[in-house]
């Protein structure tokens, strides 16, 4: 029983720091874009939307996927590892 309470409370703290990032990343690009591209909030708002949809439109076929994978760590951490990558590629590369 341990072990699973112990992997209960890990799922508990990816969920957590997945909100975070999920609900800060939004804001941030809103502000990149507005002040580096000069986007209208019009075509800011476009893009949340679009990102948002697309989630919506692949989490049940991505959460088919981990749930039938015995690799769910390397998965979470893949995942964890795009994220960071992506705005770290926004922050480097601004112009692209």
């Amino acid at each position: 029983m341990p072990d699973k309470r112990r992997s209960l409370s890990g799922l508990d703290f990816l969920n957590f720091f997945n909100a975070g990032i999920q609900t800060g990343l939004g804001p941030f690009i809103a502000i990149f874009y507005q002040s580096a591209r000069h986007w209208n909030p019009g075509q800011i708002g476009t893009l949340l939307s679009i990102q948002s949809l697309s989630g919506v439109a692949v989490q049940s076929y991505v959460g088919n996927v981990v749930d039938d994978s015995h690799h769910k760590r390397l998965i979470a951490a893949s995942a964890a590892i795009t994220v960071a990558l992506g705005c770290l590629g926004i922050a480097l590369f601004p112009s692209f």
